[in-house]
């Protein structure tokens, strides 16, 4: 898939290879968590997978690193980008 968007200058954008379901994830999607969904979420809080584009002031040696998903947002809001 060919396609460009502009980084942010601390963001990169990763190629998902894999992601993480849990008991968490499955009573969120119940409406059974601490808090609700805030539509359209996403479920698969944690991934890894290749990065494959890097912000301005990212280290360029990032590119092509397999890395692992710490998220910093609540699992109730949605993702930046989804393909």
């Amino acid at each position: 898939m060919s396609f460009r968007f502009l980084l942010r200058t601390m963001r990169v954008r990763l190629r998902v290879k894999a992601i993480g379901l849990n008991r968490a994830e499955v009573h969120f999607r119940q409406g059974r968590y601490r808090f609700p969904p805030v539509l359209p979420s996403k479920i698969g809080y944690e991934a890894s997978g290749v990065v494959e584009a890097v912000g301005r002031d990212v280290n360029r040696s990032w590119l092509g690193k397999t890395v692992s998903t710490l998220p910093a947002f609540p699992a109730n809001k949605r993702a930046t980008l989804l393909l």
